[in-house]
This record gives C-alpha cells, sequence and structure tokens, in this order.
C-alpha cells in the first residue's frame, strides 16, 4: 500500500476517532493491520500485538471467525474475550464492494455500548469513504484513475450526448454517486514552469486540491489536469455556500505557495457557480475560465465567478456567441422585464444615467427617475449609478435586444 494511501486512511480514522472519542483501527481482509487511531485509555492486549506485530494472533483470528464476521452486511459487536488478549467489546464494520471484503473497521466499547443511532450515522459516512479507497487500491489504482480522468474530460464535450454518457461512465466507477450540488474549479499555472527532476506541476495541483478540501469524501471529487487551465470538480450534498467554495480557492492557492512561491505568484484558482446535474459540469468550469480571465485583469489569484457579476457580464456579451449560461444571475433577471422598463433602461443609458436629462428626454418628473432606477436596483441587484454596470447592461441590451 502506498504512502499516500496510507495517509489518507490515517486522516480519515483520526478524524472519526476524534469525533467519536474512542480508538478506531482498520483491518485488511486477513486481519492485518493497516490504519489505527490514538487510544483513549482503552488499549487492550489485542491492540498492543497488533500496533507491534501489524497482526492478529491465532486465537483473535478463530474467536472473529467464530463470531461469523465473514458473512456479515452491516455492523455489529465481537464481544471480548480476554482469553485471547480482547479486553474490550468491538464494534465491527464489514467494508466491501459488490464483489469482495475489502476490510474491516474496529471501534473499541470500553463501556461496552455501540454507538449511538447518530454516531452510527457518522459511522456510515466514513465507512463509505474507506471503501472507496480501498476498492481502487485493491483493482489497479492507476487503471481506474485514468478512466475517471479520462470520464471527468468527457464532461466538457460540447455534445450534450457526449456529457451525459461520461456522466454516466463516472457514475458508473463509483464517482459523484453520494451528491446531487457540482461546482468546477479551474486552476491556471505557468505553462513553461517544471522543477528540475521534481514533481510536476499536475501531481502538485493534485496535492493542493487534496489538502484544501474540507471533506473526504474521495469519490465527491475528481481532477483532470487540462492545458492551460485545469479542471477540478466538487460534488456537494447541498448547494454549498459561497464563503466555503472561497476558503477551498483560497487553500488550494495557499498550498500552491507554501510549495513553491513562485509557482504561486502565476497561478489563478477560478470558482464556477454550482450545477444541479453532473453533466451540466462543464457551465460551472466556463464559469471558472471567466472567473480565472476576471481574475488576470485584476490580479487577484482567487475569482468566484458568482461575485463579479459585471465584469463576467462584460466578458460574455463581447463575446462572438454569448452563452446563456454565463450571464450573471443579475442580468438574467433584466430578461424577464417587460418592453417599458427596456424602452426606459435605453433612455437612461442614452443619458450617461443622468436623471434630469432622462426625466426630459421621457417628458416625466426627475423624481420618477431616481424611483423606476431604484425599484431596478432592487430587483436586479445592478447599481445603475456605476458606469461599468451600466456598460455591461448597454452591452446586454445590444446583444439580447438589438
Amino acid at each position: 500500500m502506498t504512502a499516500v494511501v496510507v495517509n489518507v486512511l490515517q486522516e480519515i480514522v483520526d478524524r472519526l476517532s476524534e469525533s467519536l472519542r474512542r480508538a478506531v483501527a482498520v483491518d485488511d481482509p486477513d486481519l492485518r493491520l493497516m490504519v489505527c487511531s490514538s487510544h483513549f485509555d482503552d488499549a487492550d492486549d489485542a491492540r498492543l500485538n497488533a500496533l507491534l506485530t501489524r497482526e492478529a494472533t491465532a486465537g483473535q483470528k478463530a474467536h472473529v471467525a467464530a463470531c461469523g464476521v465473514h458473512k456479515w452486511r452491516g455492523a455489529a459487536v465481537i464481544p471480548a474475550d480476554p482469553a485471547v488478549g480482547l479486553a474490550y467489546d468491538r464494534w465491527c464494520v464489514p467494508l466491501r464492494s459488490r464483489f469482495e471484503t475489502l476490510g474491516y473497521l474496529w471501534i473499541t466499547l470500553p463501556d461496552g455500548e455501540p454507538p449511538t443511532a447518530q454516531a452510527q450515522e457518522l459511522v456510515v459516512e466514513f465507512c463509505e469513504t474507506l471503501e472507496h479507497i480501498l476498492f481502487r487500491h485493491v483493482h489497479d489504482v492507476k487503471a481506474i484513475d485514468e478512466e475517471i480522468e479520462s470520464a471527468l474530460l468527457g464532461l466538457l464535450d460540447p455534445v450534450p450526448a457526449g456529457r451525459e454518457s461520461a456522466a454516466r461512465e463516472l457514475h458508473d466507477l463509483g464517482m459523484f454517486n453520494r451528491v446531487r450540488a457540482f461546482v468546477a474549479f479551474a486552476v491556471a499555472v505557468p505553462e513553461d514552469w517544471a522543477p528540475w527532476g521534481g514533481t510536476s506541476p499536475q501531481d502538485i495541483l493534485a496535492f493542493a486540491l487534496w489538502r484544501a478540501l474540507p471533506t473526504l469524501m474521495t469519490d465527491a471529487y475528481s481532477f483532470a489536469p487540462t492545458v492551460p487551465e485545469s479542471f477540478a470538480l466538487i460534488g456537494y450534498r447541498n448547494t454549498p455556500p459561497r464563503d466555503e467554495l472561497q476558503a477551498i480557492a483560497a487553500g488550494v492557492a495557499r498550498e500552491l505557495h507554501a510549495y513553491d512561491a513562485r509557482f504561486a505568484e502565476h497561478s489563478f484558482v477560478g470558482v464556477g457557480a454550482p450545477v444541479d446535474a453532473l453533466q451540466d459540469s462543464v457551465h460551472s468550469y466556463e464559469q471558472a475560465l471567466v472567473a480565472i480571465g476576471i481574475g488576470r485583469a485584476e490580479q487577484s489569484r482567487v475569482t468566484v465567478w458568482q461575485d463579479h457579476p459585471v465584469a463576467a457580464a462584460l466578458a460574455t456579451y463581447l463575446a462572438p456567441r454569448p452563452e446563456p449560461h454565463l450571464v450573471p444571475t443579475q442580468f438574467a433577471r433584466l430578461s424577464g422585464m417587460g418592453a417599458d422598463t427596456l424602452a426606459f433602461l435605453r433612455a437612461h443609458l442614452a443619458h450617461a444615467g443622468n436623471a434630469t436629462d432622462t426625466a426630459a428626454a421621457l417628458g416625466v418628473h426627475r423624481a420618477t427617475i431616481y424611483a423606476r432606477v431604484r425599484k431596478l436596483q432592487e430587483v436586479t441587484g445592478l447599481d445603475l449609478d456605476d458606469g461599468r454596470t451600466r456598460l455591461a447592461v448597454h452591452a446586454w441590451l445590444t446583444v439580447s435586444h438589438p
């Protein structure tokens, strides 16, 4: 087992142990210790022996076998047996794929009480992640990773049928089955940067992403080193708050800087908006690319697309063929406005936002202009007193209502 896999398993076990305040360990199918947490004054002879030899004794294996663990499909208690060094009961969860046993999770029960229902739900979630990691380890990790990467890039296919096929393939590979909201991150790095005989930029980016993620659901994110902007996709059970997305992107930038400040100096991270379907992830990715363009212009290492509606709108409406999913929400709201509102907007923009001149042109009192502008700003969230915003709205009118 590689050091990377061991480190990931160790972090999962440590997090679960801290949450439960109980000792946790993971064995392989032959009851050889893979990883274990620290203990809470509950280390018996069986655990000490495992720490020293990495393997259960013949007596301990016989005791576990007699309990019928190899036939279990769910968690249950292995009773204590001081004769073989088991001073405490264990809560045992078989880790399985559809095809085989991958290992066993053990939780020491010094008080003899199994985890509460709430704690068991947490254990199930952690075990699903462990099963995903162990399955990939058992079944040629490199080959599976290549399949996942290929399918991930398939989500960027310009043809909808190709994206739908890629989404099905990812699900079949065990990816993104526990989530229902998807956010794309784009990471641009210097194309000519490469450490002399050192780690590749792709590996650096993958590690930076893993370190920055707040979740250990390894089946809920994936990464493909595309050129010139790499594509990372993260799945969530619910729509994530904007601050969490910002924190992940900032974490990636921070990890890149920690590795090599020169590398980070010319790197940019863009974050798209959440989408509800895996096959629509390309929309979020294209928004992330727009965000990188904004970041380069403003020399901001991290840019969230949703935070820059005016710059995003200008980038979209000045493009040869504006894509609907790249239109910021504030401008999409304008599409629902009636003909009278659009006529008012045109007049207001034609007079550079000057209320007096607009009122004279429309034959109304200046207070009416102020009231209508204020109402528009409340409905759309756009600041029509800002020159760049008026330019973006003018571009929208020109493209959408020529």
